[in-house]
Protein backbone atom coordinates (compact mmCIF):
# COMPACT_ATOMS: atom_id res chain seq x y z
CA UNK A 1 0.00 0.00 0.00
CA UNK A 2 1.04 3.64 -0.75
CA UNK A 3 3.11 4.88 2.23
CA UNK A 4 1.22 8.15 2.16
CA UNK A 5 -2.01 8.92 1.04
CA UNK A 6 -5.02 11.60 1.05
CA UNK A 7 -8.34 10.45 1.73
CA UNK A 8 -11.35 12.25 0.16
CA UNK A 9 -13.85 12.19 2.63
CA UNK A 10 -17.18 13.97 2.73
CA UNK A 11 -18.99 14.36 6.28
CA UNK A 12 -22.19 15.50 7.41
CA UNK A 13 -23.42 16.92 11.28
CA UNK A 14 -26.74 18.81 11.72
CA UNK A 15 -27.83 18.89 15.52
CA UNK A 16 -30.82 20.55 16.95
CA UNK A 17 -31.16 22.00 20.35
CA UNK A 18 -34.36 23.23 21.84
CA UNK A 19 -34.45 24.12 25.63
CA UNK A 20 -37.47 24.80 27.73
CA UNK A 21 -38.25 25.64 31.68
CA UNK A 22 -37.23 21.98 32.77
CA UNK A 23 -37.24 19.99 29.33
CA UNK A 24 -33.93 19.64 26.76
CA UNK A 25 -34.50 18.12 23.68
CA UNK A 26 -31.74 17.18 21.27
CA UNK A 27 -31.33 15.49 17.66
CA UNK A 28 -28.27 15.20 15.88
CA UNK A 29 -28.32 13.62 11.85
CA UNK A 30 -24.87 12.44 10.45
CA UNK A 31 -22.98 10.99 7.87
CA UNK A 32 -19.76 10.32 6.11
CA UNK A 33 -18.45 9.24 2.95
CA UNK A 34 -14.38 7.92 2.40
CA UNK A 35 -13.91 7.33 -1.44
CA UNK A 36 -11.84 4.90 -2.31
CA UNK A 37 -8.63 6.45 -2.12
CA UNK A 38 -7.36 2.18 -3.19
CA UNK A 39 -9.60 -0.27 -4.88
CA UNK A 40 -12.64 -1.09 -2.81
CA UNK A 41 -11.88 0.62 0.03
CA UNK A 42 -14.34 3.41 0.62
CA UNK A 43 -16.68 3.47 3.95
CA UNK A 44 -20.08 5.00 4.56
CA UNK A 45 -22.29 5.54 7.38
CA UNK A 46 -25.12 7.79 9.04
CA UNK A 47 -27.12 8.14 11.48
CA UNK A 48 -29.71 9.95 13.89
CA UNK A 49 -29.75 10.06 17.96
CA UNK A 50 -32.56 12.12 19.31
CA UNK A 51 -32.40 13.04 23.19
CA UNK A 52 -35.27 13.94 25.88
CA UNK A 53 -34.02 15.23 29.19
CA UNK A 54 -36.48 15.99 32.26
CA UNK A 55 -35.30 18.14 35.31
CA UNK A 56 -37.66 17.73 38.23
CA UNK A 57 -37.83 20.64 40.84
CA UNK A 58 -36.78 19.98 44.23
CA UNK A 59 -40.01 20.68 45.78
CA UNK A 60 -41.44 17.68 43.48
CA UNK A 61 -43.94 14.90 45.50
CA UNK A 62 -42.10 12.26 42.82
CA UNK A 63 -38.69 11.89 42.19
CA UNK A 64 -37.47 15.60 43.74
CA UNK A 65 -34.34 17.15 42.16
CA UNK A 66 -33.86 13.92 39.68
CA UNK A 67 -33.49 14.04 36.30
CA UNK A 68 -34.46 11.64 33.47
CA UNK A 69 -33.11 11.34 30.69
CA UNK A 70 -34.88 8.88 27.38
CA UNK A 71 -32.07 8.66 24.55
CA UNK A 72 -32.44 6.25 21.19
CA UNK A 73 -30.28 6.18 18.39
CA UNK A 74 -30.09 4.53 14.79
CA UNK A 75 -26.84 3.63 12.57
CA UNK A 76 -25.87 2.12 9.72
CA UNK A 77 -22.44 1.25 7.70
CA UNK A 78 -21.06 -0.02 4.70
CA UNK A 79 -17.66 -1.13 3.56
CA UNK A 80 -15.78 -3.63 1.48
CA UNK A 81 -13.33 -5.75 3.01
CA UNK A 82 -10.44 -4.39 0.90
CA UNK A 83 -7.49 -6.16 1.86
CA UNK A 84 -9.13 -9.81 2.15
CA UNK A 85 -8.92 -12.26 -0.27
CA UNK A 86 -12.35 -11.01 -1.64
CA UNK A 87 -11.58 -7.41 -1.35
CA UNK A 88 -14.62 -6.65 -3.16
CA UNK A 89 -16.60 -8.53 -0.39
CA UNK A 90 -19.62 -5.93 0.67
CA UNK A 91 -20.01 -5.67 4.85
CA UNK A 92 -23.13 -3.98 5.90
CA UNK A 93 -24.36 -3.48 10.11
CA UNK A 94 -27.42 -2.09 11.31
CA UNK A 95 -27.51 -0.24 14.92
CA UNK A 96 -30.15 0.64 17.07
CA UNK A 97 -30.28 1.47 20.96
CA UNK A 98 -32.94 3.02 23.00
CA UNK A 99 -31.70 3.97 26.92
CA UNK A 100 -33.68 5.46 30.13
CA UNK A 101 -31.76 6.74 33.00
CA UNK A 102 -32.64 8.09 36.29
CA UNK A 103 -30.18 10.05 38.94
CA UNK A 104 -30.11 12.17 41.61
CA UNK A 105 -27.65 14.20 43.85
CA UNK A 106 -30.19 16.64 45.17
CA UNK A 107 -30.49 14.99 48.61
CA UNK A 108 -27.94 16.23 51.41
CA UNK A 109 -27.31 12.19 52.55
CA UNK A 110 -28.61 10.13 49.22
CA UNK A 111 -27.11 10.09 45.83
CA UNK A 112 -29.20 7.22 43.17
CA UNK A 113 -28.21 6.40 39.79
CA UNK A 114 -30.21 3.97 37.54
CA UNK A 115 -29.92 3.05 33.78
CA UNK A 116 -30.90 0.45 31.32
CA UNK A 117 -30.41 0.46 27.76
CA UNK A 118 -30.77 -1.82 24.70
CA UNK A 119 -28.96 -2.59 21.84
CA UNK A 120 -29.80 -4.76 18.62
CA UNK A 121 -27.17 -5.23 15.97
CA UNK A 122 -27.36 -7.03 12.61
CA UNK A 123 -25.34 -8.54 9.97
CA UNK A 124 -26.05 -8.95 5.92
CA UNK A 125 -23.82 -11.30 5.52
CA UNK A 126 -24.29 -14.34 7.82
CA UNK A 127 -27.28 -12.68 9.40
CA UNK A 128 -26.14 -12.88 12.26
CA UNK A 129 -28.20 -10.66 14.88
CA UNK A 130 -27.19 -9.92 18.71
CA UNK A 131 -29.48 -7.94 21.07
CA UNK A 132 -28.18 -6.69 24.38
CA UNK A 133 -29.72 -5.77 27.05
CA UNK A 134 -27.46 -3.53 30.09
CA UNK A 135 -29.04 -2.13 33.78
CA UNK A 136 -26.78 -0.56 36.14
CA UNK A 137 -27.92 0.78 39.12
CA UNK A 138 -25.75 3.36 42.26
CA UNK A 139 -26.93 4.25 45.44
CA UNK A 140 -25.47 5.64 47.85
CA UNK A 141 -25.98 7.36 51.55
CA UNK A 142 -23.74 10.04 53.02
CA UNK A 143 -23.77 11.73 55.92
CA UNK A 144 -20.52 14.87 56.30
CA UNK A 145 -17.61 13.14 55.09
CA UNK A 146 -18.35 9.96 54.86
CA UNK A 147 -20.30 7.56 52.04
CA UNK A 148 -21.52 3.90 51.86
CA UNK A 149 -22.26 2.48 48.66
CA UNK A 150 -23.46 -0.05 46.85
CA UNK A 151 -23.61 -0.43 42.69
CA UNK A 152 -25.02 -3.44 40.49
CA UNK A 153 -24.34 -4.22 37.00
CA UNK A 154 -26.16 -6.63 34.73
CA UNK A 155 -25.69 -7.72 30.99
CA UNK A 156 -27.58 -9.88 28.67
CA UNK A 157 -26.59 -10.75 25.26
CA UNK A 158 -28.64 -12.83 22.97
CA UNK A 159 -27.74 -14.05 19.76
CA UNK A 160 -29.89 -15.67 16.79
CA UNK A 161 -27.67 -17.62 13.91
CA UNK A 162 -24.81 -17.66 16.08
CA UNK A 163 -21.76 -19.95 14.80
CA UNK A 164 -21.04 -21.35 18.00
CA UNK A 165 -25.20 -22.78 18.56
CA UNK A 166 -24.84 -20.76 21.75
CA UNK A 167 -28.07 -18.22 21.96
CA UNK A 168 -27.56 -16.17 24.97
CA UNK A 169 -24.38 -15.24 27.84
CA UNK A 170 -25.47 -13.12 31.15
CA UNK A 171 -22.73 -11.47 33.02
CA UNK A 172 -23.59 -10.01 36.32
CA UNK A 173 -21.04 -7.65 38.69
CA UNK A 174 -21.95 -5.77 41.71
CA UNK A 175 -19.75 -3.76 44.59
CA UNK A 176 -19.87 -2.40 47.78
CA UNK A 177 -17.81 0.61 49.15
CA UNK A 178 -17.21 2.67 51.53
CA UNK A 179 -15.52 6.43 51.13
CA UNK A 180 -14.17 9.66 53.75
CA UNK A 181 -12.95 12.48 52.72
CA UNK A 182 -11.85 14.48 56.23
CA UNK A 183 -11.64 18.20 56.24
CA UNK A 184 -11.78 17.76 52.19
CA UNK A 185 -7.76 17.06 52.46
CA UNK A 186 -7.53 13.71 51.04
CA UNK A 187 -10.59 10.84 49.96
CA UNK A 188 -9.91 7.32 50.89
CA UNK A 189 -12.05 4.63 49.42
CA UNK A 190 -12.28 0.80 50.44
CA UNK A 191 -14.68 -1.65 48.63
CA UNK A 192 -15.56 -5.56 47.70
CA UNK A 193 -16.46 -6.44 44.23
CA UNK A 194 -18.58 -9.39 43.62
CA UNK A 195 -17.98 -10.62 39.50
CA UNK A 196 -20.49 -13.70 37.85
CA UNK A 197 -19.55 -14.68 34.69
CA UNK A 198 -21.96 -17.63 34.76
CA UNK A 199 -19.26 -20.12 34.74
CA UNK A 200 -16.70 -18.35 37.27
CA UNK A 201 -17.45 -16.31 39.80
CA UNK A 202 -14.87 -14.58 41.82
CA UNK A 203 -14.49 -12.01 44.77
CA UNK A 204 -11.90 -9.27 45.27
CA UNK A 205 -11.00 -6.11 47.21
CA UNK A 206 -10.40 -2.85 46.07
CA UNK A 207 -9.50 0.87 47.24
CA UNK A 208 -8.37 4.04 46.09
CA UNK A 209 -6.77 7.33 47.33
CA UNK A 210 -7.20 10.88 45.87
CA UNK A 211 -5.04 13.90 48.27
CA UNK A 212 -5.20 17.71 47.81
CA UNK A 213 -0.94 17.62 47.57
CA UNK A 214 -1.19 21.74 47.06
CA UNK A 215 -3.18 24.45 45.11
CA UNK A 216 -3.81 23.10 41.49
CA UNK A 217 -1.93 20.00 42.27
CA UNK A 218 -3.97 16.74 43.23
CA UNK A 219 -2.49 12.93 43.51
CA UNK A 220 -5.37 9.31 42.95
CA UNK A 221 -4.11 5.99 43.31
CA UNK A 222 -6.10 2.84 43.18
CA UNK A 223 -6.24 -0.84 43.00
CA UNK A 224 -9.24 -2.44 41.36
CA UNK A 225 -9.38 -5.97 40.26
CA UNK A 226 -12.45 -6.32 38.09
CA UNK A 227 -14.44 -7.99 34.81
CA UNK A 228 -14.93 -7.21 31.70
CA UNK A 229 -17.27 -8.18 29.68
CA UNK A 230 -17.23 -7.41 25.46
CA UNK A 231 -19.88 -8.43 22.76
CA UNK A 232 -19.85 -9.00 19.19
CA UNK A 233 -20.78 -5.48 18.96
CA UNK A 234 -17.74 -4.39 21.05
CA UNK A 235 -15.48 -6.26 18.66
CA UNK A 236 -16.68 -4.81 15.42
CA UNK A 237 -16.08 -1.18 17.07
CA UNK A 238 -12.91 -2.06 17.96
CA UNK A 239 -12.00 -4.17 14.52
CA UNK A 240 -14.68 -3.48 11.53
CA UNK A 241 -12.88 -6.10 9.84
CA UNK A 242 -13.08 -8.74 12.21
CA UNK A 243 -13.99 -11.97 10.93
CA UNK A 244 -16.60 -13.81 12.79
CA UNK A 245 -16.30 -17.37 14.18
CA UNK A 246 -16.78 -19.42 17.34
CA UNK A 247 -15.79 -16.64 20.01
CA UNK A 248 -18.87 -14.69 20.42
CA UNK A 249 -17.97 -12.61 23.11
CA UNK A 250 -14.59 -12.74 26.16
CA UNK A 251 -14.45 -11.96 29.18
CA UNK A 252 -11.49 -10.39 30.63
CA UNK A 253 -10.85 -10.67 34.23
CA UNK A 254 -8.40 -8.61 35.55
CA UNK A 255 -6.35 -10.07 38.51
CA UNK A 256 -4.58 -7.10 39.18
CA UNK A 257 -5.29 -3.36 38.10
CA UNK A 258 -3.37 -0.93 39.93
CA UNK A 259 -2.63 3.30 38.51
CA UNK A 260 -1.56 6.05 39.78
CA UNK A 261 -2.26 9.85 38.34
CA UNK A 262 -0.70 13.21 39.38
CA UNK A 263 -2.71 15.99 38.10
CA UNK A 264 -2.09 19.88 38.03
CA UNK A 265 -4.90 22.57 37.10
CA UNK A 266 -4.12 26.16 36.89
CA UNK A 267 -7.74 27.44 36.58
CA UNK A 268 -9.35 26.22 33.32
CA UNK A 269 -6.54 27.90 31.08
CA UNK A 270 -4.08 24.55 31.58
CA UNK A 271 -4.21 21.40 32.80
CA UNK A 272 -1.22 18.60 32.57
CA UNK A 273 -1.55 14.93 34.16
CA UNK A 274 1.29 12.57 34.61
CA UNK A 275 -0.72 8.72 34.85
CA UNK A 276 1.19 4.95 34.53
CA UNK A 277 -0.94 1.89 34.75
CA UNK A 278 -0.18 -1.71 35.34
CA UNK A 279 -2.84 -4.82 34.49
CA UNK A 280 -2.27 -8.47 35.05
CA UNK A 281 -5.48 -9.83 32.85
CA UNK A 282 -7.02 -13.47 32.06
CA UNK A 283 -8.70 -13.92 28.61
CA UNK A 284 -7.35 -11.10 27.38
CA UNK A 285 -8.78 -10.91 23.79
CA UNK A 286 -6.27 -9.71 20.26
CA UNK A 287 -6.98 -9.50 16.55
CA UNK A 288 -4.44 -11.11 14.28
CA UNK A 289 -5.16 -12.41 10.07
CA UNK A 290 -3.05 -14.79 10.23
CA UNK A 291 -5.45 -17.36 9.24
CA UNK A 292 -7.18 -15.10 6.09
CA UNK A 293 -5.29 -12.09 4.97
CA UNK A 294 -7.49 -8.86 6.03
CA UNK A 295 -9.95 -10.55 7.96
CA UNK A 296 -8.97 -10.21 11.47
CA UNK A 297 -9.87 -13.55 13.15
CA UNK A 298 -10.29 -13.28 16.99
CA UNK A 299 -7.99 -14.76 19.23
CA UNK A 300 -7.61 -15.16 23.59
CA UNK A 301 -4.15 -15.24 25.39
CA UNK A 302 -4.41 -17.25 29.07
CA UNK A 303 -2.56 -14.55 30.57
CA UNK A 304 -1.29 -10.93 29.72
CA UNK A 305 0.46 -8.38 30.74
CA UNK A 306 -0.17 -4.45 30.34
CA UNK A 307 2.18 -1.36 31.66
CA UNK A 308 1.97 1.91 30.44
CA UNK A 309 2.44 5.90 31.34
CA UNK A 310 0.60 8.29 29.79
CA UNK A 311 0.91 12.30 29.60
CA UNK A 312 -2.13 14.44 29.02
CA UNK A 313 -1.99 18.76 28.38
CA UNK A 314 -4.68 21.13 27.67
CA UNK A 315 -3.67 24.37 27.06
CA UNK A 316 -7.29 26.35 26.66
CA UNK A 317 -6.68 30.11 26.65
CA UNK A 318 -10.18 30.91 25.36
CA UNK A 319 -10.29 33.30 22.28
CA UNK A 320 -7.88 32.41 20.62
CA UNK A 321 -9.16 28.26 20.82
CA UNK A 322 -7.05 25.35 22.42
CA UNK A 323 -4.34 22.95 22.04
CA UNK A 324 -4.43 19.50 23.43
CA UNK A 325 -2.15 16.90 23.67
CA UNK A 326 -2.03 13.29 24.27
CA UNK A 327 1.05 11.26 24.63
CA UNK A 328 1.05 7.21 25.52
CA UNK A 329 3.64 4.50 26.14
CA UNK A 330 2.95 1.04 26.22
CA UNK A 331 3.81 -2.58 26.53
CA UNK A 332 1.59 -5.14 25.90
CA UNK A 333 3.03 -8.80 26.70
CA UNK A 334 1.54 -12.36 26.48
CA UNK A 335 3.34 -15.09 28.73
CA UNK A 336 5.97 -15.82 26.38
CA UNK A 337 6.94 -11.90 26.74
CA UNK A 338 6.00 -11.45 22.92
CA UNK A 339 4.45 -8.11 22.15
CA UNK A 340 0.18 -7.94 21.72
CA UNK A 341 -0.30 -7.48 17.85
CA UNK A 342 -1.66 -4.18 16.52
CA UNK A 343 -0.94 -2.84 20.45
CA UNK A 344 1.22 0.40 19.11
CA UNK A 345 4.07 1.09 21.88
CA UNK A 346 4.24 4.46 21.93
CA UNK A 347 0.77 6.72 20.66
CA UNK A 348 0.77 10.51 20.29
CA UNK A 349 -1.52 13.00 19.10
CA UNK A 350 -1.65 16.90 18.79
CA UNK A 351 -5.05 18.82 18.86
CA UNK A 352 -5.86 22.41 17.64
CA UNK A 353 -9.15 23.57 17.74
CA UNK A 354 -11.30 27.09 17.27
CA UNK A 355 -14.41 28.19 16.97
CA UNK A 356 -15.67 31.19 15.00
CA UNK A 357 -18.03 33.55 15.75
CA UNK A 358 -20.23 32.75 12.97
CA UNK A 359 -20.37 29.07 14.32
CA UNK A 360 -18.33 27.29 12.20
CA UNK A 361 -15.39 25.15 14.08
CA UNK A 362 -11.73 24.48 12.65
CA UNK A 363 -9.94 21.58 13.70
CA UNK A 364 -6.69 20.08 12.87
CA UNK A 365 -5.37 16.80 14.37
CA UNK A 366 -1.94 15.11 14.21
CA UNK A 367 -1.73 10.85 14.74
CA UNK A 368 1.07 9.25 15.23
CA UNK A 369 1.15 5.28 16.16
CA UNK A 370 4.45 4.15 16.47
CA UNK A 371 6.16 0.15 16.76
CA UNK A 372 3.26 -2.35 16.11
CA UNK A 373 3.45 -5.61 15.88
CA UNK A 374 0.99 -7.80 13.39
CA UNK A 375 1.07 -11.18 14.66
CA UNK A 376 1.96 -12.66 18.04
CA UNK A 377 5.46 -14.30 17.49
CA UNK A 378 6.34 -10.50 16.09
CA UNK A 379 8.09 -11.78 13.08
CA UNK A 380 6.06 -8.73 11.19
CA UNK A 381 6.23 -4.94 11.79
CA UNK A 382 4.62 -2.15 10.81
CA UNK A 383 6.03 1.09 9.71
CA UNK A 384 5.05 3.92 11.75
CA UNK A 385 1.83 5.97 10.91
CA UNK A 386 1.18 9.42 10.81
CA UNK A 387 -2.14 11.40 9.71
CA UNK A 388 -2.82 14.47 9.66
CA UNK A 389 -6.63 15.05 9.64
CA UNK A 390 -8.70 19.08 9.17
CA UNK A 391 -11.94 19.06 10.33
CA UNK A 392 -14.36 22.22 9.17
Amino acid sequence: PPRSTLFPYTTLFRSINQTFENYLFNTKVWGSNIREYIPNAGYNTSGISMTHEFFLGTRSDILPGAKIKIYGDYDRDSYKLYGSINPSFLRETNNGSVLLSIASSFSPWINYYFKTDGNILNLSENGLKETNLNSQGMFEFKTGSMIIGASAHYIRQNLINNLSGVTNYDFFSAQGYYSISPLNLFRFSLGVNYSNTGNDSKISPFGSLEINIDQGFTFNAEYKPHFEFFTVKDFLTKNPYVNFGLIDNAYEEYQNDAGVMIKYEYGKLFTASLSGRYSEIKNYFYFDDQNQPGKFDLFLLPDAKIYSAKLDLIYYPGQFGYLNYEGELKQAKDESNNNIPYQPEFTSSWTYAYDFTFGLELKIKYYLLYNIYTNISNSNKLDSYNDISVFC
